[in-house]
């Protein structure tokens, strides 16, 4: 599974811009429409690309057999201990 990490903001109407790179890998074009939802802490979003409900379970499906999560766990730990002031940023490893 391809892993590509970016940063964007969020703007007053709570729009976000999703980076061109990721927007070419996933051929996301304007009106193209997304699943977005809630895992686990995470905001997933997904291309829709068929039926709305049958893309819904299909991405929940693949998330479960591709997120390790062990690894969503040790991140959220970093997380925590990065709001408490406890590490000063988050660092890989």
């Amino acid at each position: 599974m391809e892993k590509k990490f970016e940063v964007a903001s969020v703007s007053t109407r709570g729009q976000i811009t999703i980076p061109q790179d990721i927007r070419e890998m996933e051929q996301i074009r304007e009106g193209d429409k997304m699943i977005i939802t809630y895992v686990q802490g995470y905001v997933v979003m997904k291309k829709l690309t068929g039926s709305m409900v049958t893309d819904f379970f299909e991405t929940m499906r693949d998330i479960g057999k591709h997120v390790d999560w062990s690894e969503i766990k040790k991140t959220r730990e970093k997380d925590k201990e990065v709001e408490k002031g406890k590490t000063a940023k988050w660092t890989e490893g």
